[in-house]
């Protein structure tokens, strides 16, 4: 979801900063659920998977106090 959101801000132009988010350290995302992409100057998105046979995300309670907002992608068995 991440990488979806981060080529789809390319593609608008809008700078993101993909290595630098939480979700892309390994450790990190071992301990906790994670998938932030940060917009520099800006601050950071929650990008959450739906899957095909999900209707709704679930956000981790630690990481909503620090983002600007929240991107869901839904991802199709196709």
């Amino acid at each position: 979801a991440v990488y979806a959101v981060h080529s789809y801000l390319k593609w608008l132009n809008i700078e993101t900063a993909l290595n630098q988010g939480d979700s892309w350290h390994r450790g990190l995302r071992a301990i906790f659920d994670v998938a932030d992409l940060v917009l520099p100057g800006v601050g950071k998105l929650e990008c959450r998977p739906v899957l095909p046979d999900e209707a709704a995300i679930v956000l981790p309670p630690i990481m909503t106090q620090e983002r600007i907002g929240y991107v869901a992608v839904q991802f199709s068995s196709n």
